[in-house]
């Protein structure tokens, strides 16, 4: 039989070992957190980047959708021009005869 104080010996030594596996536990648990939220830092950063290319993209699109609608008109213009044109001639030589 052991003596009572090789037993309180062997019980610390049991707390002290359960004790360490309660704060590696904890130490895991708290890198876990702080990888956690750098990847939420990273994930954050990545939302914003992409944030700002549409931003860009959506200036790019509606100055092309811009240019094409003035271009649009030019033509349009062009087109009754000729058109006020072509039907002026037809009336000054339908009064001619």
């Amino acid at each position: 039989m052991a003596s009572p104080r090789l037993r309180r010996l062997r019980k610390l030594a049991k707390l002290q070992r359960a004790g360490l596996v309660e704060v590696e536990e904890a130490v895991a648990a708290e890198e876990a957190v702080e990888e956690d939220k750098s990847i939420a830092e990273e994930a954050k950063d990545v939302v914003e980047e992409v944030a700002d290319l549409v931003e860009e993209v959506a200036e790019e699109v509606e100055e092309a959708i811009e240019a094409a609608v003035d271009k649009a008109e030019e033509v349009a213009e062009a087109v009754v021009e000729k058109v006020k044109k072509a039907t002026g001639r037809r009336k000054r030589s339908t009064k001619k005869n």
